[in-house]
Formats: structure tokens, sequence, C-alpha cells
């Protein structure tokens, strides 16, 4: 199991929160569940379905730099 982001959709700013997911192939992963800080959280994506990731320099709360993360944007199948 691995972590991805994926896009918060009904927030003002762009953001992103953590759910777990298996990966299918490097790229592509079948999304499990949301991180539980994020349950109520509205999602782009959600728990059974599979998607395309990218890799994404993104900066987590708390972090002074941006590290690189994959983020789902297309889901598949």
């Amino acid at each position: 199991m691995r972590t991805i982001f994926v896009r918060v959709t009904n927030e003002a700013s762009p953001s992103y929160a953590p759910v777990f997911a298996t990966p299918i192939t490097s790229t592509t992963f079948s999304i499990e569940s949301a991180h539980p800080d994020f349950a109520n959280a509205t999602l782009e994506f959600g728990a059974g379905d599979s998607v395309r990731c990218k890799v994404s320099r993104l900066r987590g709360p708390g972090e002074s730099e941006a590290r690189e993360r994959m983020i789902a944007v297309e889901r598949i199948g």
C-alpha cells in the first residue's frame, strides 16, 4: 500500500488529500481509502477508483519545501 494524493474539490484554493492506494503499475493505483483526517473532504476520486498518477511537487502542512508526490490526475478503467 502507498500514499498518493487526490484533489480536494470543495476547497477555494488548490489542495490535495492523502489517500491509501494499492499500486497496479508504477503510475496507476487502486484507491483503498482516504486518510482519516480527510474522511469528510470531497475528493475528486474515491475508494474503489483506479487512477493514473503523475509526479508533482507539493508542499505539505509544516513543510518548508515541496517534495515530489504522486498526484491522481485521471480515472482509468
